[in-house]
């Protein structure tokens, strides 16, 4: 009868702990917290636009209609604050993302090639984690890169992933569950370290009620070279999983447990992993990889086809037997058909979520009594993971609103919910087997203070180091400092070379403690600011007539190495007065050294020939002026006013250019049979339609235009005439 009652206890107190549970949404609390201190949410409406639908992969879903097909903008990325208010504008509406910045230990990790190089974190890729504006049991995880955003906004509804679709050059937003296709998923333990769980542990109600002080989990990642061949370089590997790593932390973050990346190790040559079968492939990894950098370790693939997953058990945490902290994830290369994030996050944070000790949720090991939280699979789990095969403990059914992350339910209609993390016990047992972990170490959330310009001796300081560490650092290259260039001690005095010395630097602090060593990096200016040469691009003939009312022309800068921090001027030689400056000019960075950005127009003073030149600013002096190249403005009144129409603008498909038959421009026109051509540049002043050639009117057609800005060329009467239009 004790027996009896106490189980009823138990059963009556998780069901009011989950009631409460479920709103214990740590992310909202922080968005929540930063709002209460009233920081300012930076409003960034310009990142994404609705462009046109990619027809060729809506087979894929259940419901096209559901599906958003996104045009990135990137320039305003390297203006981006570490609190923003993301606009998604999506068919039914726009939906805002409350984000907050990842601390910059985030980027403590190093990327380890096969060949033995090593690299530091990128850090121009921003990473942010929050909610959806006014969802309590929301998420929200998203990584901006150059050309790429990898996302997840998971809800009630379900996870949307947001993500590049290669052959349009588009991004995609959609819910998983709209996928016609269901995830097939593989996925077991060898049985070491399987224990009953306390129902104590089980039963507490807040994920605050077990936490580890101040400690991290480091997590290494190994990738094999098939992701690498895929994802086409290096960078483009630490992107994808960096990325990954965002969300999973973020999921992980939301159950009070902070996780921080450790390394990366690429293979770019061939790596020793054959096995197609999940479980020989750990079997693999263990043999090879007996050391790593890291608490935890996973080995990701694109082989197998299907999702799978093999962890080494359940006690990964502070195992003195490396084998058994090793996990691996086969994830499905689908990134080249349309990309399931998803997946990815789910099948490596649930390999991750049994080497912290989780069991699957139809288990017959829960709820106090050796019953099972759902039965996603069938098959209730048995208690022993050695003995296998399935046990007669009750199967609960499927859950109406999902399952958890170390679920089964990805399999089902209701799909894994990524808003409700691990569910409460689950959560639990990670939860108590980090706080009962000794061998973790304190999170280093370390940062360097200290001007980004050198330009005269100046200090910079390690902030906030883990207590009991030994600090080190150094500056490279060297040849840009006089004195010391390497010391110990959390403070570094750096003194510029010469009053010429000019170039970037990166002041490295090494902090050694008994987990290891963890590089903290800060990029700074030394001395003037510089430019090599100024080249321009082909929406510019040099030599050749403009005229004076122009809307702007692109040019292309080398050596543009810091835009986030220095400004330039640009003016005319003949006119030296007409100095004008660009505090934020637009850059688009591509292949090669030049990184480009939109000048606007110049205010001439009389028709002639100019001579365009352009310095570069920064805290401690400019530049010399670099000459550029020699136009000659040319006042388009002497066609008796502008003598070209443009139209429509905006436009959406096609546009027109036509002379303009208005007798006050002067009889000439009238008269005038004289042939013109017309060209398109897009911002860059790459050519995307060539010269065409026509008497009284031109007609292209833009339909196939990513939405933007372009830049028409009418070449007529040995002048260029530019008109700027936008296409929606």
């Amino acid at each position: 009868m004790k027996k009896m009652f106490y189980r009823l206890y138990f059963l009556a107190l998780f069901f009011y702990s989950t009631l409460g549970f479920s709103q214990e949404n740590l992310l909202y609390r922080s968005i929540k917290d930063a709002k209460t201190l009233e920081i300012d949410f930076q409003v960034v409406s310009s990142v994404f636009s609705q462009t046109l639908v990619d027809k060729t992969i809506l087979h894929h879903f259940e419901d096209s209609k559901e599906i958003d097909f996104l045009q990135y903008e990137n320039t305003g990325l390297k203006d981006l604050k570490k609190f923003i208010s993301l606009e998604l504008p999506l068919r039914t509406g726009k939906i805002q993302l409350e984000l907050l910045e990842v601390p910059d230990s985030f980027y403590n990790y190093e990327v380890v090639n096969s060949d033995g190089k090593k690299l530091p974190a990128n850090r121009d890729i921003k990473h942010y984690r929050g909610i959806v504006k006014d969802d309590p049991n929301s998420l929200v995880a998203i990584s901006f890169m150059e050309d790429e955003v990898m996302g997840l906004i998971a809800t009630e509804e379900g996870n949307f992933n947001l993500a590049l679709d290669k052959k349009s050059g588009n991004h995609i937003f959609y819910n998983d569950k709209n996928l016609k296709k269901k995830a097939e998923f593989q996925c077991e333990t060898h049985g070491h370290g399987a224990t009953n769980y306390d129902t104590e542990v089980l039963s507490k109600s807040s994920k605050t009620a077990l936490r580890s002080e101040d400690e991290c989990v480091r997590l290494y990642f190994e990738t094999e070279q098939d992701i690498f061949l895929a994802r086409g370089n290096v960078a483009s590997v630490e992107s994808f999983v960096t990325a990954v790593f965002n969300q999973v932390a973020t999921l992980y973050q939301n159950e009070n447990i902070e996780t921080t990346l450790s390394e990366i190790f690429v293979w770019t040559t061939p790596d020793p992993y054959t096995a197609n079968q999940p479980e020989d492939l750990l079997n693999e990894f263990q043999g090879h990889r007996t050391i790593f950098n890291g608490d935890l370790a996973q080995l990701l693939t694109f082989r197998g086809g299907n999702l799978a997953g093999w962890a080494a058990g359940f006690n990964g945490l502070c195992n003195t037997d490396v084998s058994d902290r090793l996990s691996v994830s086969m994830i499905p290369n689908n990134f080249e058909i349309f990309p399931v994030f998803s997946e990815s996050v789910f099948v490596v944070a649930h390999e991750f979520g049994h080497l912290f000790g989780s069991r699957h949720t139809h288990a017959c090991v829960w709820n106090g009594n050796n019953t099972a939280i759902d039965g996603c699979s069938g098959c209730m789990e048995n208690p022993d993971p050695n003995l296998g095969g399935c046990q007669n403990c009750p199967n609960p059914g499927i859950p109406s609103g999902g399952g958890t992350i170390m679920s089964y339910c990805v399999f089902q209609n209701v799909g894994v919910n990524f808003n409700l993390g691990f569910g409460l016990q689950p959560g639990n047992v990670i939860r108590n087997s980090v706080a009962n972990a000794d061998c973790l170490c304190e999170c280093v959330s370390a940062t360097i203070s200290g001007p980004d310009f050198l330009c005269s001796t100046s200090s910079y300081s390690l902030q906030n180091p883990p207590t009991g560490s030994t600090i080190s650092w150094s500056v490279s290259p060297t040849h840009l400092f006089s004195g010391a260039t390497s010391g110990s001690g959390a403070t570094a005095n750096l003194s510029p070379a010469s009053s010429a010395a000019s170039g970037q630097a990166i002041l490295t602090f090494e902090v050694t403690t008994t987990c290891g060593v963890i590089s903290v990096d800060k990029r700074i200016w030394v001395g003037n600011a510089t430019v090599n040469d100024i080249t321009f691009s082909n929406s510019v003939d040099e030599f050749q007539h403009w005229c004076s009312s122009d809307d702007g022309n692109t040019f292309s800068i080398n050596s543009l190495l810091d835009p986030d921090n220095t400004q330039w001027e640009a003016r005319l030689l003949n006119w030296p007065s007409l100095t004008v400056a660009y505090t934020s000019p637009s850059v688009y960075t591509g292949a090669g050294p030049h990184q480009w950005f939109y000048v606007p127009p110049f205010p001439t003073q009389n028709n002639g020939y100019y001579v365009f030149q352009v310095r570069n600013i920064n805290a401690c002096s400019p530049s010399n002026w670099i000459p550029g190249f020699e136009v000659e403005y040319v006042d388009c009144t002497i066609f008796g006013g502008d003598p070209f129409r443009v139209y429509p603008n905006p436009t959406t498909d096609y546009v027109t250019v036509s002379k303009v038959s208005n007798q006050k421009l002067g009889e000439e026109i009238q008269r005038d049979q004289t042939s013109f051509e017309v060209s398109l540049f897009d911002v860059v002043g790459q050519e995307i339609i060539s010269r065409a050639a026509a008497t009284d009117e031109a007609t292209l057609d833009l339909s196939k235009l990513k939405k933007g800005r372009y830049y028409i060329h009418i070449y007529y009467k040995e002048a260029i005439i530019r008109k700027q239009i936008k296409v929606e």
